[in-house]
């Protein structure tokens, strides 16, 4: 059960990191190589009420307009759902520390998504999951890629979150411990699922960092 009401009182920072991380939790699934037909239609169902949500938190600037909690609920719904039957991907593959650097789970997660989902997309397979999704979504001329470059950032800087690496305070050595670190834990993931290499790691990382 979820009941957008009981959201309605959360902070604008709180609901923009909630927004993230449910959105790329549901792009992940979207793009594993586990999640059957089924799977994948629930996840584009949740990608598009979440896009559309964070649209509107960004058009809105600091008030959330109402019924945009409960297009962003029931996308964290579906999302959920789908999570329960594939895995998750480089996202989520690089946050296991990011209490050490002073930033919450989906804050990181949301800072590493543009980056890391154009990793991922460098396979053929993900490539055409991202279309299947990009379908459904006339807000996302130029398709997914570069509305997450463009829109993620946007919110977080809206909801007085650092937007980058750099911003949240992280050194480039820092970016090199995190590989060294998250390798230990074989993250997987692309259609087909195969094990990331410290290089490509690094490439989301050096992508969410953005040194001005």
């Amino acid at each position: 059960m979820a009941d957008p009401a009981l959201t309605d009182s959360l902070p604008l920072r709180s609901t923009a990191i909630a927004a993230v991380d449910a959105l790329s939790q549901a792009l992940e699934v979207l793009t594993s190589a586990g999640a059957s037909p089924v799977v994948q239609s629930l996840s584009i169902e949740a990608s598009v009420n979440l896009i559309r949500g964070i649209g509107s938190l960004i058009a809105a600037g600091a008030d959330v307009e109402p019924g945009v909690r409960d297009a962003l609920s029931w996308g964290s719904l579906l999302m959920g759902v789908a999570f329960a039957h594939a895995r998750l991907g480089i996202p989520h593959a690089l946050v296991h520390y990011c209490a050490r650097f002073g930033l919450a789970h989906g804050h990181m997660v949301g800072v590493l998504l543009p980056s890391a989902m154009r990793v991922q997309a460098r396979q053929a397979g993900v490539q055409e999951r991202l279309r299947g999704l990009e379908s459904q979504l006339p807000e996302t001329a130029g398709g997914v890629l570069e509305w997450l470059s463009r829109s993620v950032p946007q919110l977080l800087a809206i909801a007085g979150l650092p937007a980058s690496l750099w911003d949240a305070g992280f050194g480039l050595q820092d970016l090199e411990w995190i590989v060294r670190a998250e390798m230990a834990h074989e993250p997987m993931f692309g259609i087909p699922e195969h094990r990331a290499d410290r290089h490509e790691l690094l490439d989301v990382l050096s992508g969410a960092f953005r040194e001005p």
